[in-house]
């Protein structure tokens, strides 16, 4: 089911404005962009061109926006997914555990998975993994 906001805009606007939103990288921003991203993923087809259109944007917060909405997709072609976490994953690891902290430490710890049995989570993993480019 669609959100009425999302109902009342052209594809085109939604990407634009929820990406105009969540493009300050101080205070909310890393939040909003979690956020607005979820809500990117879960929009229809009509608004992957969009986010494409987007990916080479400046802000950079734009771009990781828009590249986050797109790998969350799972019909994103395999080959695309590794280029867009080869290009922002790193970036993505970062903003998307500044906007838990935000929260503050518990939500951060959940992100991180470091209060679970089961070792680290999936950002944890992908910051040990590509520390050297840090």
């Amino acid at each position: 089911m669609t959100a009425p906001w999302l109902a009342a805009r052209t594809p085109e606007e939604a990407v634009r404005e929820i990406a105009e939103a969540a493009a300050d990288p101080t205070g909310l921003g890393p939040l909003s962009r979690a956020l607005g991203s979820g809500v990117l993923a879960s929009a229809g087809e009509e608004v992957v061109p969009e986010l494409r259109a987007l990916l080479g944007s400046d802000p950079r917060t734009v771009a990781g926006l828009t590249a986050g909405a797109l790998l969350s997709r799972p019909e994103l072609p395999e080959e695309e997914a590794r280029a867009l976490n080869d290009e922002y994953g790193l970036w993505l690891a970062i903003d998307r555990m500044s906007g838990p902290l935000e929260l503050g430490e518990d939500s951060f710890v959940d992100l991180l998975g470091l209060d679970s049995e089961e070792g680290a989570g999936f950002i944890e993993q992908l910051l040990v993994d590509r520390a050297e480019q840090l």
